[in-house]
């Protein structure tokens, strides 16, 4: 069993952490239902695109098969530590999220969000990745993959601190079924440097970033369905392809 000691809390606020908690949850997905058919789609917590199809696939119906999520760091090989405080956008930088932000607006479905403008921060996404990792193998990986996507997206939350990762992470990892008592009775997310709690979960993270390499996309998310791989905008209109019949894409 692995020891981890307690953390060290920063301040934040709590209002959104029960927010978060009160918001109705997509269909469970354990990490053992993957089939092939169903595809693999890579994100990255911190990348526009990537939120709004994981919402995407979220809405696409009980009665088709949705991707299996692989979540990656696509600026950090993984087993590098960077369980510190995400740097804030120069002004340059906001410029270019905010650019960003709105060229996926407009691919936006009725019943889609995104927030009015991004996150003043950047977080390093190591640690939230591997905290999702731990929910795969804990069988809430949608959940969790809902949660912190929307935490950073909506709240501003730098997702990337292990603090942050267990107030967000601990009600769902104990709701769980891992077979790590850290884990399954405490909610631990990470380490206190941002690393896997289990060995199953650095196996995981090492595998998604082989997987995704693999893929050669130049873009997230990657859809990868046998061996077609769609990336970037087009891999949003390869889900939108599941949700079947939908009302027209609409200004928000």
């Amino acid at each position: 069993m692995t020891v981890v000691a307690p953390l060290v809390h920063h301040e934040q606020p709590a209002r959104w952490v029960q927010d978060l908690e009160a918001v109705p949850l997509p269909r469970q997905r354990t990490d053992g239902e993957v089939q092939v058919r169903s595809g693999v789609l890579y994100g990255s917590f911190s990348c526009p695109w990537s939120y709004l199809a994981s919402q995407r696939t979220d809405r696409i119906p009980a009665a088709v098969l949705r991707p299996a999520w692989r979540m990656i760091d696509p600026d950090v090989a993984p087993g590098t530590r960077l369980a510190a405080p995400g740097p804030q956008r120069d002004a340059l930088g906001a410029e270019r999220a905010a650019a960003d932000l709105e060229a996926v607006r407009e691919l936006l479905l009725p019943g889609e969000h995104l927030p009015a403008r991004p996150p003043a921060l950047v977080p390093h996404t190591g640690p939230a990745v591997v905290g999702y990792a731990e929910a795969v193998g804990a069988g809430v990986g949608d959940r969790v993959r809902r949660l912190l996507f929307d935490a950073y997206w909506l709240h501003g939350a730098d997702i990337g601190l292990p603090d942050v990762l267990r107030r967000i992470l601990q009600a769902p990892l104990r709701a769980g079924s891992s077979s790590s008592t850290p884990v399954r009775e405490y909610g631990y997310a990470v380490t206190l440097t941002g690393g896997p709690i289990t060995t199953d979960a650095h196996l995981r993270v090492r595998a998604w970033h082989a997987g995704w390499r693999a893929t050669s996309a130049d873009a997230l998310p990657a859809l990868t369905v046998d061996t077609t791989t769609t990336s970037g905008p087009a891999a949003l209109t390869a889900l939108t392809a599941r949700l079947g019949p939908h009302p027209a894409a609409t200004p928000p």
